[in-house]
């Protein structure tokens, strides 16, 4: 098949089976039905039956405030500790770069400069600590405790399973 600019104006007509919704609320509700939302702490499958994909940066962090939003408990935000160099070294031309700015730059491809979560949020791990069982960049993992420098997380997908603590 051939590229064709006619495409491009057109509009994409979707299956009847694929249900279509205008909001995000609407669209976290039919993936994720509110009265399952309270159960799904003490049920780790609950999250790994669906996912919302999404291709734009500012509708996952819409979609991901909506959705801890919805989750029962206290939200915690823990906070980066970003820095510049701006030392002048080797009479490199550096300007003192703010906290404020590198907080509110979020660039695309690294963890927000405040991350918010609640007990039973899903994150997606990144880095390889062991691809031999499973965990591996993108795996999802089950937030079971919040400390001031650390996660506790579960990965396991089923419930009464025995779980990987990382």
């Amino acid at each position: 098949m051939t590229y064709d600019t006619n495409f491009q104006k057109k509009p994409i007509t979707l299956p009847n089976y694929i249900s279509q919704t205008h909001s995000l609320d609407d669209l976290i509700s039919k993936v994720n039905p509110y009265i399952d939302l309270a159960r799904a702490i003490n049920n780790p499958s609950f999250f790994f039956r669906s996912a919302i994909l999404t291709a734009r940066k500012n509708i996952v962090d819409k979609l991901n405030q909506k959705g801890l939003d919805l989750l029962p408990g206290e939200e915690i935000m823990s906070h980066s500790a970003d820095t510049a160099d701006t030392s002048n070294e080797e009479h490199d031309e550096l300007h003192p770069v703010s906290s404020e700015y590198l907080d509110s730059s979020n660039p695309r491809n690294f963890p927000p400069a405040n991350l918010k979560l609640k007990r039973g949020s899903i994150i997606m791990l990144l880095p390889n600590i062991n691809p031999k069982i499973k965990i591996c960049n993108g795996t999802r993992l089950i937030v079971k405790e919040i400390g001031a420098y650390i996660l506790k997380v579960s990965a396991s997908k089923y419930v009464n399973d025995e779980v990987e603590q990382i």
